[in-house]
This record gives C-alpha cells, structure tokens and sequence, in this order.
C-alpha cells in the first residue's frame, strides 16, 4: 500500500511571491503615509489654533472681560520649501468688558487659567513650542479689529461673541489658513486646512477640498445642512 507523503516547506516560486506581495504592500503604505503625515500635522496645528479660540471665548464668558487671539507673524512664502517655517499667535486677556487698554498674554501668574489654555504664546518656527515639520500658519488677509489697537487681532467679548468689525469677516468668517510647505509644493492638488470664526464666536475647520471635519471646539458640525451659497454666517446655535 502506498502512503502519499505530505508537502511540510513552501516552494520557491511561494516564497517569491508572498515576498513580492510584502514588498508591494510596503511600497502601497509608504506612499500613502507620504502624503498623509503632512496633512495631518497641518491638521493638528489647525485644531490646536481651534482649540485655543474655544478657550479664549470660554474665558471671556467666564471671567466677563474681553479676550483676543493677536496674530503676530505668518509665513508669507508658504509654498516655498527653502524658506523657514513660520506662524505665532497669542492668548491675551484684556482689562475690561470692552474697550480693553492693556492685554496680558497667558499663563498668568496663578488661576485655572494656567492648567486650562496651557503656553498663551503659540510658535511654529522651528524650535517653537508648537512646531510640527514643514507647516505653517498662512496669510490670513486685513483684520483690522475693533477699535484701537487691535490690529490683527480675533477679540472675543463677555457675550462670547467676537467683536471685530464686519469687514474682518470674509463670507461671514474670519479665516486663519494652515498649511504643510512639504504637501503644498509636492502635490498636484494641495490641501490646507481653514479655521474658521464666525461672528457669534463658533469655530470650525475645513479643508480646502470640501471636506470638513470636527474639533474638539464648538461650532456648524460637520454634517451640517446649512447651505453658504450665500456667504451668510450661521446663527448661534449653528443653525
């Protein structure tokens, strides 16, 4: 009687091919990983800028005073890799309900302040305490803020509302665009991603593709129905 012996190693020509599939596979997730690292980072400077608003707003309701992010420096080559990333912006408060005359910038000596918003200066730069390979915050246009020395300024009131004059307001937002020089040079189509503020204080961040995504801050969420073809702002319950 005959007993068929079975087969116990791979063959050859398996071990080629299950080789070739791994090496296939790493290929597909390293090029992958290439252009969404870079997207990724840009969002999440966006959603820490994003954060940093709620917290401001948060505070002005809070602590009835006004607060302000001051933009203080943006990257005005952002598409150009050879040139130093570059975006900072600060959490102040102000001395008054409106009209504030002097801005401290957090943290503050003591207070909840200190546990809650973190550093109050916020750097890209390279060697900055918010730096993230290759992004930077970009050009975000004229805001001249309400009244005087406030330019450049997103000021947030007691009410919660943001207090910036309308022509501070693009199509019913303020935007604060962050981008990735590494993507943005690099792909065909390239993407930022836009923190937008609107006049009743809600924040949100979309992509410069269309597709928008949720943060930890308040605001439209991102399944919204509300249609902007008119450049009209949403209401205050995001409606």
């Amino acid at each position: 009687m005959h007993v068929r012996r079975l087969r116990s190693a791979f063959t050859l020509v398996e071990m080629m091919i299950v080789v070739g599939l791994i090496f296939l596979l790493s290929a597909i997730g390293f090029s992958t990983s290439r252009e969404l690292i870079p997207r990724f980072k840009a969002r999440q400077a966006a959603m820490e800028c994003a954060r940093h608003m709620e917290m401001a707003r948060q505070f002005a309701m809070t602590e009835r005073v006004e607060y302000r992010i001051l933009l203080v420096e943006y990257d005005e080559d952002i598409t150009n890799v050879d040139k130093p990333v570059k975006g900072l912006y600060r959490v102040q408060r102000g001395n008054r309900a409106a009209g504030s005359t002097l801005w401290d910038t957090l943290p503050f000596e003591s207070g909840a302040a200190d546990s809650l918003i973190g550093e109050g200066t916020v750097d890209l730069a390279k060697g900055g305490n918010s730096y993230r390979k290759g992004v930077s915050l970009g050009d975000w246009g004229t805001i001249s803020g309400p009244g005087n020395n406030n330019d450049n300024a997103i000021v947030f009131g007691p009410r919660g509302m943001v207090t910036n004059p309308s022509s501070d307001f693009n199509g019913g937002f303020i935007d604060l665009p962050f981008g990735n020089k590494i993507a943005l040079t690099s792909e065909a189509s390239p993407e930022y991603f836009n923190v937008h503020i609107n006049r009743s204080g809600m924040v949100r961040i979309e992509s410069s593709k269309g597709n928008e995504y949720p943060t930890e801050a308040s605001g439209t969420p991102h399944n919204t129905t509300w249609d902007n073809s008119e450049g009209k702002s949403p209401s205050a319950d995001g409606s």
